[in-house]
């Protein structure tokens, strides 16, 4: 009974990681947007957004989880 209760909690804590580490993939993207297009300023490069932005669409397409102000839900 024990070693189930391990395995859940340890399931959840996955959970959870999974979700903030998606939520900081948004974060940092929307970040990184908004500074480009509204500040003019670059805060990171077209290659670790890209990357980022890959990482992002992998988790929501694996996970299912697509947040609504995910960048790949702009137009």
């Amino acid at each position: 009974m024990r070693i189930f209760a391990l395995e859940l909690n340890n399931d959840i804590k996955g959970i959870e990681n999974r979700d903030r580490y998606i939520e900081e993939l948004i974060r940092k993207l929307n970040e990184a947007s908004y500074a480009y297009y509204n500040t003019g300023r670059t805060i990171m490069s077209d290659t670790e957004y890209d990357s980022l932005l890959d990482k992002l669409k992998q988790m929501e397409k694996s996970t299912g989880i697509v947040m609504s102000n995910s960048p790949t839900q702009n137009v």
